[in-house]
């Protein structure tokens, strides 16, 4: 779901899981503590980049889709595996058949 998100551009915190609980994205209630795990983790495998900038007019933390987190993507959304956390998180980038 969060790669979903960020398949759209890049985005902070609080709008990643604004995103989240959207139908489109999962219509998932995701708790901030696990939001946070989780993109530790996907920066960690090198599937998102993430750094601060106030060009909203506060500093934020913004996190965007790596070149590897696409092929990830790209490639659950190819098999078609029903890995949730993947694969309906890719749903918006490339269509399932």
């Amino acid at each position: 779901m969060v790669l979903s998100v960020l398949a759209d551009g890049a985005n902070y915190d609080y709008l990643i899981q604004k995103h989240i609980r959207e139908p489109g994205h999962g219509g998932v209630q995701l708790l901030v503590g696990t939001l946070y795990s989780l993109l530790h983790r996907l920066e960690s495998d090198g599937e998102i980049r993430s750094k601060w900038d106030a060009k909203t007019g506060r500093n934020r933390k913004w996190h965007e889709l790596t070149e590897a987190g696409d092929g990830v993507c790209k490639q659950w959304s190819i098999s078609g595996t029903n890995t949730p956390s993947v694969s309906v998180s890719c749903s918006r980038i490339l269509p399932v058949n």
